[in-house]
């Protein structure tokens, strides 16, 4: 029979205990110090000069509705969705007809980016757009864009679940959403879309 000495493995768990006792006191450190961190930054004010415009009431409005339909989309990923992707290259009147159309049908309308990488034209533009009507809007979402390998507009998603159906080109909303609930494999979620009037109180 053969012994084998006790006294490496004492000397082994003395480490392990030593280890452990070395791993709480860092995580107790690390703590400490993220706490102090946070106490600094809530003394800390934002001076003048570093602060930018604040916005307008329009702007500022614009804004808020975006950050509010991005939120909404971000909620289920899983959940059936159809979208619009559009820019302002495309004919005033046309896109205008496209707005309106989504907001009746409750399609989100999205944008990649900023006209000029500017808000305020964005915001402009798009008040323009729904001034007559008083309804829908646009998001700017590239994030999609690159999602759904959007390269051309308008172009329209419908997605359900893991499938996802998408019509190009000069066709109205409604014709793209009838061409989807006839030959797609969104069938059934472009025809509830169809079917359905959104109410703007």
């Amino acid at each position: 029979m053969k012994i084998l000495p006790l006294f490496p493995a004492l000397v082994l768990a003395g480490s392990v205990s030593a280890f452990a006792d070395t791993h709480t006191d860092n995580k107790t450190f690390f703590s400490d110090m993220l706490q102090m961190d946070r106490e600094r930054h809530s003394v800390l004010n934002t001076p003048d000069f570093a602060r930018g415009p604040a916005l307008s009431g329009p702007d500022s409005e614009f804004v808020a509705a975006l950050k509010q339909q991005q939120q909404q989309a971000k909620v289920d990923d899983n959940a059936p969705v159809a979208m619009m992707f559009v820019s302002f290259s495309i004919p005033e009147d046309e896109l205008r007809s496209r707005v309106n159309d989504a907001a009746d049908l409750g399609v989100t309308v999205s944008l990649r980016g900023m006209v000029n990488g500017d808000m305020r034209q964005t915001g402009t533009r798009v008040a323009n757009l729904v001034k007559e009507t008083n309804k829908g809007g646009m998001q700017i979402d590239p994030v999609s864009f690159r999602r759904y390998g959007v390269t051309s507009v308008p172009t329209l998603i419908v997605k359900c679940g893991k499938a996802s159906d998408r019509v190009l080109g000069d066709i109205t909303l409604r014709d793209a959403l009838k061409k989807v609930a006839e030959e797609g494999e969104c069938a059934e979620f472009a025809d509830s879309v169809l079917n359905r009037e959104v109410s703007h109180g």
